[in-house]
């Protein structure tokens, strides 16, 4: 419908590439991949992927390897040994001709799928062929953490997190905890892949940057539309370290989240945080970004503009026979504190750093591209006229992150009263 409901989508050069809003189909009876919205996920492990050209001399040819960006911890790829910056060349023998199909079996393999993968590491100069199998395992959201030395001496606390599943909040608040307790005086929150996931889980992780300076102050709003509104609905309001969550009819909906409380203790009471992003990161990862600058505090980018996704949804779930059906209709735009919600273009980073010119390196690893830029930046105390120095540059054309499938129950999500008390432990 052209421009109707604008902010229902990811747009590029005027052209919507697809909607936000989505409908899936999940079997009762099995796991599904599910990202950032169920305790479980089921496959080989692999949370991105880019593809690249074989190639012949400086011809590309018809063959592609791809690279796993993501290896999900206690999956079947992470117990299998790999990496990021695995380059994959053959799926059982065979020459990977057709991007889709590969992502398909790499991505979405149902569990009990054996697949013998033909892999090198350029950094590691080693090859070998890997077969693993895909299971069901814990869809754990901490990808990393680190304490690293920056060159003045500082602790800087590192943190990747994959998607705002509030599953595993309360391992969230953990992870920082530790950071805290080893002394991290700086903070980089790596969201390049994160897509979103729980309203909640961004009030947590934003009580665990801020804390107790910022304790009550309105991190997150969101507003219904004006019908809603006239109904008697009241918009959600979010405060962070504070576990009620306004709005919320306490009848029929569980108004409290108990970890955002929790947070306090183990927050690291900044006024500065850097976040890695790239085009993935989106919906609860730009509310984190939207909502600590409505508090005011110094929220510095580097890496790629963000994907603009300022709407969010309440889902629900309809059982028919041997199938779960879950609706998810873009329902309410994402405020600041200060209502401040015009992102739909995404966020600018203050240093633009293309990780697909430099080699791949493993989360929290200084001499990732991001990361290291980070580093510099707390170092000199002032902001990188341009990106860290690298020494190995590629010597072939960037990766390619292909957009193949996106994950559709990526976002920002506010649960109904079910759901949202059967996660509570």
């Amino acid at each position: 419908q052209n421009d109707v409901n604008h902010d229902d989508g990811y747009w590029v050069d005027g052209e919507r590439q697809y909607f936000y809003s989505n409908l899936q189909r999940f079997s009762v009876a099995e796991s599904a991949s599910t990202r950032g919205i169920r305790p479980q996920d089921e496959g080989f492990g692999f949370g991105q992927i880019a593809y690249d050209y074989v190639w012949d001399g400086d011809e590309p040819t018809d063959r592609y390897c791809c690279s796993p960006l993501v290896v999900a911890p206690g999956s079947p790829a992470d117990l299998a040994g790999f990496k990021r910056g695995d380059t994959i060349y053959r799926i059982d023998g065979k020459e990977i001709t057709s991007v889709e199909e590969s992502w398909n079996v790499l991505m979405f393999s149902e569990a009990g799928t054996t697949v013998t993968l033909t892999v090198e590491n350029t950094n590691t100069s080693y090859e070998k062929q890997v077969t693993i199998t895909a299971t069901r395992f814990d869809d754990h959201p901490v990808l990393r953490t680190e304490v690293l030395d920056a060159a003045n001496g500082d602790k800087v606390g590192y943190l990747a997190y994959g998607a705002f599943n509030a599953n595993y909040d309360d391992e969230l608040v953990d992870a920082v905890g530790k950071l805290k307790a080893a002394g991290a005086k700086h903070l980089i929150v790596d969201l390049r892949y994160n897509g979103g996931g729980y309203a909640v889980s961004s009030v947590v992780l934003a009580t665990l940057v801020a804390g107790e300076a910022q304790k009550g102050r309105v991190f997150l709003k969101c507003s219904f539309n004006e019908s809603r509104t006239a109904s008697g609905e009241k918009n959600q309001v979010y405060r962070i370290g504070d576990a009620h969550i306004e709005g919320f009819d306490p009848d029929i909906l569980d108004s409290e989240w108990v970890p955002i409380a929790d947070a306090v203790n183990s927050a690291l009471d900044l006024t500065t945080v850097y976040i890695l992003c790239t085009e993935r990161t989106a919906s609860a990862s730009e509310c984190l970004i939207n909502g600590l600058r409505g508090l005011g505090l110094d929220v510095r980018l580097i890496g790629g503009i963000t994907n603009g996704k300022n709407v969010g949804m309440e889902p629900k779930w309809v059982v028919v026979g041997k199938y779960e059906y879950q609706f998810s209709p873009i329902t309410f735009y994402v405020e600041n504190g200060n209502g401040d919600r015009d992102y739909g273009t995404g966020f600018v980073p203050d240093v633009v750093v293309d990780e697909f010119a430099y080699p791949t390196y493993e989360f929290g690893d200084a001499r990732d591209p991001l990361t290291a830029t980070a580093l510099l930046w707390i170092e000199m105390g002032t902001r990188p006229d341009a990106p860290a120095r690298h020494t190995a540059l590629r010597s072939r054309p960037e990766f390619r992150l292909h957009l193949v499938r996106r994950n559709p129950l990526d976002g920002i999500i506010s649960v109904n009263g079910e759901r949202l008390r059967r996660m509570r432990p």
